[in-house]
């Protein structure tokens, strides 16, 4: 393994790299599925960093999302792709990968997220 992409790899999965989102705190379903997601978008932007492709094949369980706060997945995921006030689009892919699946959730007035599904990106 070449020794950028080993650094872009062991950033990715360090909790200390500096451009990943911090985690969702512990205890809970719902903060393992935000912690796991957040560790395969750090990937994704590593490996893409690097010219390299990335298929991350998540098998979150995103229903758990559902009754959710915008800010709590915001403080796991980062800022969403495409943000639409009630609909907000995450982007799990890498274009040379070829796998284009974002996560798309719905909220309420509230910023209660009401859905949460996989679909393909445009």
């Amino acid at each position: 393994m070449r020794p950028v992409l080993l650094l872009a790899v062991l950033c990715a999965l360090s909790a200390g790299c500096a451009s990943a989102p911090k985690p969702a705190p512990p205890g809970n379903a719902a903060a393992t599925t935000l912690n796991t997601m957040r560790r395969e978008r750090a990937l994704i932007r590593a490996f893409g960093a690097s010219g390299l492709a990335v298929n991350v094949s998540s098998n979150a369980r995103i229903e758990l999302l559902v009754g959710l706060a915008k800010a709590d997945i915001a403080a796991s995921l980062g800022a969403p792709e495409s943000d639409q006030g009630t609909h907000w689009a995450y982007a799990f892919f890498h274009e040379r990968a070829g796998e284009h699946r974002t996560l798309a959730l719905d909220f309420d007035a509230t910023g209660r997220c009401t859905a949460a599904s996989w679909g393909q990106a445009d």
